[in-house]
């Protein structure tokens, strides 16, 4: 297996803020037949408590960029 470099890692997040940002939000989906809907309340610095893997995906990605 290959160990991704620091920048190519920073690369690939970028990528994904980049692609993450094109779609607003998850507004035509209901949360429970969303396929990023949480079982599970996840409790977020950024956004509190929820079951949002749009909201935790988001949230993540931009703590990697913080790194």
């Amino acid at each position: 297996m290959t160990k991704n470099t620091p920048e190519a890692m920073q690369k690939v997040v970028e990528k994904l803020v980049v692609d993450l940002e094109q779609i607003q939000d998850c507004s035509e989906w209901e949360c429970e037949e969303c396929p990023l809907w949480l079982k599970d309340i996840e409790e977020d610095p950024h956004y509190g408590k929820h079951t949002c893997g749009w909201f935790l995906l988001k949230s993540a990605t931009r703590k990697i960029l913080r790194g």
